[in-house]
C-alpha cells in the first residue's frame, strides 16, 4: 500500500487469548478475514463489529474498525441460521447459540435499497428475534427513490438533495 494512499486500520479482538495482527486497508478497500482462531471448549462463530453484526468477507473498510471474536460453548444448544440474500451478495450460514438472533451487516444488491429481513412467513425479523429452532431469513429490497438528475439520493434511498445557491445582495 502507497504511502500517500489513504488507510484504514482493523483491529481483531479474541478476547486477550491470543494475538491476531491488525490488518491496514485502502480506504474503502475490501477485508480479507484471517484464518478462523481457534479456543478449547469453545466454537467460533465469527467476527462482529461495534454494532454487534455479524461481518462478511469483502467487507468495505471506510474507517478505522475493531472486530471481536463471537464464541459459543460446545456444550450450548444451537440453531442454524441460513441467509437468503436474494440476489444480494452472499452471507453464509451461521450456527449460533439457541436465544437472540445475530444478523449480519446489511446486504448489499446494485439497484435496491436493503429493507430489511423476514422470516419464512413474511413476519419482519430484528436483532431482538429470539431463535428455538432452524431459521432462514430472506432480505426485503426495494427500489430507491428517483431522484430528479440535478439532485443527489440519501444513503437509505428515502429523499433526495438539492443544493440551491442564489445570489444574495447585502445592503448597508
Amino acid at each position: 500500500i502507497s504511502d500517500s494512499a489513504e488507510k484504514n486500520e482493523v483491529v481483531f479482538d479474541t478476547d486477550g487469548l491470543f494475538e491476531i495482527e491488525n490488518i491496514v486497508v485502502l480506504k474503502d478497500g475490501t477485508i480479507l478475514l484471517p484464518v478462523d482462531p481457534v479456543r478449547e471448549g469453545y466454537i467460533f462463530i465469527g467476527w462482529i463489529n461495534e454494532e454487534g453484526k455479524l461481518i462478511n468477507e469483502n467487507m468495505i473498510v471506510d474507517k478505522n474498525m475493531v472486530f471481536k471474536a463471537l464464541w459459543i460453548s460446545v456444550d450450548a444448544e444451537t440453531v442454524s441460521v441460513s441467509f437468503d440474500t436474494d440476489g444480494g451478495n452472499l452471507i453464509d450460514s451461521i450456527v449460533i447459540e439457541k436465544g437472540k438472533i445475530l444478523l449480519p451487516i446489511n446486504p448489499t444488491k446494485e439497484g435496491y435499497v436493503f429493507a430489511g429481513w423476514v422470516d419464512s412467513n413474511g413476519n419482519s425479523v430484528n436483532s431482538d428475534t429470539i431463535l428455538s429452532e432452524n431459521m432462514t431469513i430472506k432480505a426485503l429490497w426495494k427500489e430507491p427513490y428517483t431522484c430528479p438528475k440535478d439532485c443527489t439520493p440519501s444513503e437509505d434511498g428515502k429523499t433526495c438533495t438539492k443544493v440551491v445557491t442564489t445570489s444574495l445582495v447585502k445592503k448597508t
